[in-house]
């Protein structure tokens, strides 16, 4: 059967169908046009990813008990463990919220401290409650890419950010093509020249990374001083064609 009929019997969308063959759950068998054709078996397959994964089960755990890694009864263990733990952070939550509401509280009302002092007690009792530790990761990470001019209003990555990834990832392999086909006639197994080829594509890597870390600051101090930014990007431009030169006259010299 087709994936638009698996979707319509397991009422699931195809992306995460697509997103289970990927991380290597599920693998359909193809036909002659390379459509693929699932089973009836591959079908039973997806109720158990399924059912596991609505249970809380990671994908990874769930990858190790299809392979044998790790018993269904193991897995089951421990996702009871994380299980638990999160109902009492939730418990805790709800019991302080009951309260809140029960006191009719609002903002003009609200004692911070009262509050505080009742959660500490809870803790201290055993109760959990929800971590905040996520939320300073999450704030430097948008800071930084804020900061930088890589995200948009809506939060998102930049089309230019995935555009400069792809030009940096052509270069690379690119280099190490070339790399590659200056040392064939001088090679000759394959394992050489696949060193050959990770050599080439390392070169124009690592040197893309350093100039990308003195490089971003420009967008910094472009804030603060527009002038220094063109000063600094012009001889940003000097040092990059100096060092194109050099590659250059590398690749040649290697050739």
């Amino acid at each position: 059967m087709k994936i638009n009929e698996v979707e319509k019997i397991l009422e699931i969308p195809n992306a995460s169908i697509r997103f289970y063959e990927k991380e290597g759950l599920l693998t359909p068998k193809r036909n002659e046009n390379q459509y693929r054709e699932y089973s009836d078996d591959d079908v039973e397959r997806l109720k158990k990813i399924i059912v596991f994964r609505k249970l809380g089960l990671s994908v990874e755990d769930i990858k190790r008990v299809f392979a044998n890694n790790l018993s269904l009864q193991d897995a089951l263990v421990q996702n009871i463990e994380k299980l638990e733990a999160q109902k009492r952070e939730i418990e805790g939550a709800i019991k302080v919220c009951e309260l809140m509401r029960q006191k009719n509280e609002s903002i003009k009302t609200f004692d911070q401290a009262f509050y505080w002092n009742v959660i500490h007690t809870e803790e201290r009792k055993g109760n959990r409650f929800f971590e905040i530790a996520g939320d300073l990761a999450q704030y430097e990470k948008r800071v930084f890419f804020d900061e930088f001019g890589l995200i948009d209003e809506s939060g998102k990555l930049r089309y230019s950010v995935w555009i400069s990834v792809l030009i940096v990832l052509v270069t690379c392999v690119a280099g190490g093509l070339l790399w590659m086909f200056l040392d064939a006639g001088d090679k000759e197994t394959e394992t050489t020249l696949l060193h050959s080829f990770i050599e080439g594509f390392t070169f124009p890597f690592v040197s893309i990374i350093i100039c990308s870390v003195f490089g971003l600051p420009l967008h910094y101090i472009r804030k603060k001083n527009e002038r220094a930014a063109r000063i600094l990007k012009n001889i940003g431009w000097c040092l990059g064609m100096l060092f194109v030169l050099v590659l250059i006259v590398i690749i040649l010299l290697e050739g």
